[in-house]
């Protein structure tokens, strides 16, 4: 909802002041028929990509619905919600477009409750030494609203590698 706010007030800012109003409702209806389209079709993309992936073998399915599978699994301990964590990874979309990647750079330290619910949850089943792979409905991230760049009911894939637990 931000985003319309935004771009609706910059529609009004940069309008010229001989364009009728007719023109600018119309305008600011079309772009909000588009959108709602654009996100019925993204919901229907999460649903029908989530239903098919939870059938794979070796996906593991959380009460909440993330996704996710062992890769490598560790021996170390787990991790808490407050605990400064070390770890790598890549964050992608279900296209393969890459948003963020982290796998070949020193660990990152973060908390994981300042991070996305799924990122969050999937961090504290894994032990130090494992390596994930997260699937991540739009539910657990920034769901139907989306968040700049990323559009509504995104899915991520979350490749993580848990490092450390720091002291």
């Amino acid at each position: 909802m931000v985003f319309y706010n935004k771009f609706i007030v910059m529609i009004f800012k940069n309008i010229k002041k001989d364009v009728p109003i007719k023109k600018i409702v119309l305008f600011i209806l079309s772009f909000f028929i588009a959108s709602t389209i654009i996100a019925n079709d993204s919901k229907k993309i999460e649903d029908d990509f989530l239903r098919e992936n939870a059938r794979k073998p070796g996906i593991i399915v959380t009460a909440s619905g993330l996704q996710y599978e062992i890769i490598n699994a560790g021996a170390g301990s787990r991790p808490v919600a407050s605990d400064s964590i070390r770890f790598n990874y890549l964050l992608t979309l279900i296209d393969g477009t890459i948003l963020e990647n982290y796998m070949y750079c020193e660990p990152l330290e973060l908390i994981p409750e300042l991070l996305i619910k799924g990122m969050e949850e999937g961090l504290l089943l894994m032990r130090v030494g494992s390596k994930y792979r997260f699937f991540i409905p739009s539910a657990l991230a920034y769901g139907s609203n989306g968040m700049g760049r990323i559009p509504p009911y995104t899915v991520f894939i979350l490749e993580v590698e848990l490092h450390g637990i720091n002291e």
